[in-house]
């Protein structure tokens, strides 16, 4: 093996690492900002159904729950079914 072939493969390691890292952080980017639409979309909420604001903390823990829920569930599927497989089914 040459040096040019082994420093192809660590320069494609490297940038298909931070690929993965961009990619992670404009995840946690979209899931703030998710959150930060239920935030916001609250006082919409409890005036429409009467709600007390004890009531709408439940809001807010029912739609994180579901989120990360869904989340632990794609993971698991990702490991059991393959993440490649598991990402040309959204694409």
């Amino acid at each position: 093996m040459s040096f040019h072939t082994f420093s192809s493969r660590r320069s494609d390691s490297s940038v298909r690492a931070w690929l993965t890292l961009v990619c992670l952080a404009m995840l946690q980017f979209f899931i703030a900002i998710d959150v930060t639409v239920v935030n916001v979309a609250l006082p919409s909420i409890g005036a429409e159904f009467g709600a007390s604001e004890r009531q709408l903390t439940w809001v807010v823990v029912a739609y994180t729950i579901a989120g990360g829920g869904l989340l632990m569930l794609g993971g698991r599927l990702g490991d059991m079914f393959g993440r490649r497989r598991m990402g040309l089914l959204h694409g």
